[in-house]
């Protein structure tokens, strides 16, 4: 039997620190939605109750440049 291998992760505070970067126009793009990070730190919160993605879930869109930002 294969040793079975875990997605890899990024974890909220990661996502946070990329957007910060990035500036007021970045948006994180989670299950087809468009989040700020306030929002996204909401959802965090209360309905997703955790706070580690699998990076082929979520990305970066930054709206200044029209460019994506994976965690990959």
């Amino acid at each position: 039997m294969e040793p079975t291998t875990k997605p890899k992760k990024v974890h909220y505070r990661d996502i946070k620190k990329k957007l910060t970067e990035l500036g007021p126009d970045a948006m994180i793009h989670y299950n087809n939605d468009l989040d700020s990070l306030a929002n996204f730190q909401r959802l965090c919160m209360f309905t997703f109750r955790h706070w580690e993605f699998p990076v082929t879930d979520v990305y970066i869109h930054d709206k200044a440049t029209h460019q994506n930002h994976s965690f990959a």
